[in-house]
């Protein structure tokens, strides 16, 4: 199991804050609207990649659901990002990028498998730009059907 740690912004250090209950936790970021924690963790038991919250004081995980309901072909989740007003977006192992509900854990997708190079990152800015970083490359991802266009 994956521990969850705290991290000085101005030393960097990092500090056990304590076991998250899920393994290969990834792609955490905060809702803006309620500063909740979520992530990606993979559950011991049954196995699936759930989207989960984080306690930041305890960091314990609690499964919102399944990661993407009966989507066929998933390869787990590389990263995810929040923008603005809420909506979370996700990018997979293939760079097929999501819309996912932060209830439910149902992710639909916007963009087909290698409608962008494979991806490692996605982030938005502050003016909710979406953006999608591989090993060489950027790209600004359509919010509406998944596509890039590369910035460099």
């Amino acid at each position: 199991m994956h521990d969850a740690f705290g991290i000085d912004s101005t030393t960097g250090a990092a500090t056990p804050v304590g076991a998250t209950g899920f393994n290969r936790v990834g792609a955490i970021d905060f809702n803006p609207l309620n500063g909740t924690l979520y992530g990606i963790g993979v559950d011991p038991v049954s196995t699936n990649f759930d989207l989960i919250t984080i306690n930041t004081a305890t960091g314990l995980g609690t499964a919102v659901g399944p990661f993407g309901g009966s989507i066929t072909g998933f390869v787990g989740v590389a990263d995810m990002s929040f923008r603005s007003d809420g909506t979370l977006y996700a990018v997979d192992g293939l760079a097929t990028v999501y819309t996912v509900n932060p209830s439910t854990g149902a992710a639909t997708p916007i963009g087909g498998p290698q409608s962008l190079p494979f991806g490692n990152a996605l982030a938005f800015s502050l003016s909710d730009t979406l953006y999608k970083v591989d090993n060489e490359a950027a790209y600004i991802v359509n919010q509406t059907h998944g596509s890039g266009t590369f910035v460099s």
